[in-house]
């Protein structure tokens, strides 16, 4: 596949909207890109630690959910993929916290 053909993918476009700070463009060509049958197991990768970042940003969580748990499946031993998963839950308990700032969680 030619470099322009790859640019031309939903999942490739998606990437380039992200890095260039347009997330909620970025957005919908993230799901497209994912199930693209063109889609290669990299650009997959790719879409998906973009679509945490910027579910994350958006604040759309079950989205960032989604996309860190595929990425878990899919690359385990990746540490991009498990340091990025640690933030995103690290950044998930905060923003519910209890009255002392601290999430509580029931015994």
């Amino acid at each position: 596949m030619s470099a322009a053909v790859a640019d031309d993918a939903p999942g490739q476009k998606g990437i380039n909207l992200a890095l260039a700070g347009h997330c909620p463009d970025a957005t919908p060509l993230f799901d497209e890109g994912m199930r693209s049958s063109s889609s290669t197991n990299d650009i997959q990768r790719s879409v998906a630690l973009a679509g945490v970042r910027c579910s994350m940003l958006l604040d759309r969580q079950n989205d960032a959910m989604s996309f860190s748990l595929w990425l878990q499946q899919a690359f385990p031993k990746d540490l991009d993929v498990l340091v990025l998963a640690t933030h995103v839950f690290s950044e998930l308990t905060t923003q519910f916290p209890g009255p002392d700032g601290y999430r509580e969680w029931p015994v």
